[in-house]
C-alpha cells in the first residue's frame, strides 16, 4: 500500500481545516442571529412595560424600563421618542431636550421628535424655539397617518399662539386648514371657535 505524498496529506488536513473555519463560522452567524433576536424580543417587553408604567402615571417606572430597552436596542427610534415623552411628562425637560436634540441630529425631519421638542420648549417657556419645531413637525416626515399628525400638531400650535395673543402668526397657521374638506364637522367647529 502507498503512502500518500506529503502534499497530498497537506491538502486533506488543509481542506478539512478549512470546512471546520467554515461549519464554526456558521454555527457562530446562527447563534449571533438568535442572540440578536432574543435581544429584540427582551428589548421589546421592556418597552412594553415601559408603556404600561406611563398609562399607570408611574413616570420612575417607565423611564427606567424603556431605560432598560433602549440599552439592548440603542438605536430604536420609537423607544428614544417615547423616552423623551416620559421624560417630558416626568417634568425632566433637559432629558427630555438632550434625547431629542440626539434624534434629530440624525433626522431632523422626524415629525414626532420635532412635536415633542416643541412641547418640551414650550413647557420651559421658550416659545419662539418651541414654534419652530411646531413647524417643523407640521411639514416633517410621519410613520403613519401623516396628514391627522400634522393637523394635530397645527392645532397645537394654533393653541399655543391663541394662550399668548399672537395674531397675525395666529392667522397664517388657520389659513392653510380653511382648504380642509367641507365634511370635518369637528375640524369646521374648532375653526368656528378659534375665528
Amino acid at each position: 500500500m502507498a503512502t500518500p505524498s506529503p502534499s497530498r496529506s497537506f491538502l486533506g488536513t488543509l481542506t478539512l481545516v478549512f470546512v471546520a473555519i467554515a461549519g464554526i463560522s456558521a454555527a457562530d452567524m446562527f447563534l449571533a442571529g438568535m442572540e440578536r433576536k432574543e435581544s429584540r424580543i427582551e428589548a421589546a417587553r421592556l418597552f412594553r412595560q415601559g408603556q404600561a408604567a406611563i398609562a399607570r402615571g408611574d413616570n420612575k417606572e417607565a423611564l427606567d424600563r424603556i431605560k432598560d430597552a433602549i440599552a439592548i436596542e440603542r438605536g430604536n427610534r420609537d423607544y428614544l421618542r417615547t423616552l423623551a415623552q416620559a421624560q417630558l411628562t416626568a417634568g425632566k425637560t433637559a432629558a427630555a431636550e438632550a434625547t431629542l436634540t440626539d434624534l434629530l441630529q440624525s433626522d431632523s425631519t422626524d415629525g414626532l421628535a420635532n412635536l415633542i421638542m416643541a412641547r418640551v420648549l414650550a413647557k420651559e417657556g421658550r416659545f419662539a424655539e418651541a414654534i419652530s419645531y411646531y413647524h417643523r413637525a407640521v411639514y416633517g416626515q410621519w410613520g403613519q397617518d401623516a396628514a391627522a399628525n400634522q393637523l394635530r400638531a397645527r392645532f397645537e400650535l394654533i393653541d399655543l399662539l391663541a394662550a399668548h395673543n399672537s395674531k397675525e402668526e395666529l392667522l397664517a397657521e388657520l389659513l392653510p386648514i380653511q382648504d380642509q374638506p367641507p365634511g370635518d364637522v369637528k375640524l369646521r367647529t374648532r375653526l368656528g371657535q378659534l375665528s
